[in-house]
């Protein structure tokens, strides 16, 4: 059984982002990694190699210069 992220009534983007947040960690406790996978193909390059540590930025460059 999937466990689901009990959502409270959002009102705002950082509700629905915090929301969001708590499911990604449901998904992550019950190695549930599909849908995790899913939404990080709609960030940009830019944004994905920002996220990680600057010594590894190096790694990615040619991604982002493509």
């Amino acid at each position: 059984m999937i466990k689901r992220h009990k959502m409270k009534s959002p009102k705002s983007k950082q509700d629905l982002i915090e929301t969001v947040l708590e499911q990604i960690k449901v998904d992550i406790d019950c190695h549930e990694y599909e849908a995790i996978e899913e939404l990080i193909r709609f960030i940009p390059i830019e944004n994905l190699i920002a996220y990680l540590p600057a010594e590894d930025w190096k790694k990615f460059k040619h991604l982002r210069d493509a």
